[in-house]
């Protein structure tokens, strides 16, 4: 008797579920979704790391888009300035502008033929990254150097190089080797150990957040745009019927 009651009961409850997945679904309207106004950064006080730019191998808009995904992927305030004296491209530079007054952390890119690709001191917190011989083929010379810099971030941040297959940060001996890692990213555990080390130069992390996540938080920059102007007067509107709380006497008491 139990058992057929059961059976009875799984019986209406899939017939249930089958009615509920065949009953016609309200479609919300396309453009009644709220608009997010983008994502925006917050504001940054602390040291970053910076990447002085002082070859010429690589194009500079390559450059800022490497660091731009390297920074965003890190969520640590890395930036690239071109190196105005490219005679600093030496151990003796290197170690003078980590030691500039808001940098954390440096990373000189330099173009020498014959020198190792990179240098770096985990305790002097820099690293130069030499993309000489990164090669011709735009497109692999792209990837290349985007995972070269990951590599002179992390040597600079003390990182070092991992033995995950998953990791960007994977020891290599030739460009070829360096095409044979596919990785893009470090792996957790290496990027955690960056942050880490990163805290300790004075070097905090980012964050970013859609611009109605920004203005409902309280930290969000003026509006730069039309979207973000309605969301800025919508989360700062006050209510048209506020919530009223009766004094009760009893409890007063």
């Amino acid at each position: 008797m139990k058992c057929a009651l059961a059976i009875t009961t799984m019986a209406v409850a899939l017939a249930a579920f089958a009615a509920d997945a065949t009953a016609p679904r309200k479609v919300r309207p396309r453009g009644m979704a709220k608009q997010s106004g983008g994502i925006v950064e917050r504001s940054y006080n602390g040291k970053v790391l910076r990447v002085y730019n002082a070859q010429k191998a690589v194009p500079t808009d390559v450059v800022a888009k490497a660091v731009r995904e390297t920074r965003l992927s890190a969520q640590l305030p890395i930036e690239v300035v071109p190196l105005e004296a490219p005679d600093d491209v030496t151990v003796a530079g290197a170690a003078k502008l980590a030691n500039e007054q808001d940098v954390g952390a440096a990373v000189v890119m330099a173009e020498t033929p014959g020198q190792a690709t990179i240098l770096s001191s985990p305790d002097g917190r820099w690293a130069i990254l030499n993309v000489a011989g990164i090669g011709s083929d735009a497109a692999k010379a792209e990837q290349r150097f985007r995972k070269l810099l990951w590599n002179a971030v992390a040597h600079a941040l003390g990182a070092g190089n991992t033995g995950d297959r998953g990791c960007v940060l994977r020891g290599f001996c030739t460009m070829q080797d360096l095409d044979g890692i596919a990785a893009l990213n470090p792996s957790p555990m290496a990027h955690n150990a960056m942050i880490e080390v990163a805290a300790t130069r004075g070097i905090g992390m980012i964050s970013f957040a859609s611009y109605r996540t920004a203005c409902q938080q309280g930290w969000a920059p003026a509006p730069t745009n039309d979207v973000q102007k309605a969301i800025w007067d919508e989360t700062r509107k006050l209510p048209e019927k506020p919530i009223q709380i009766k004094f009760d006497p009893k409890k007063g008491r």
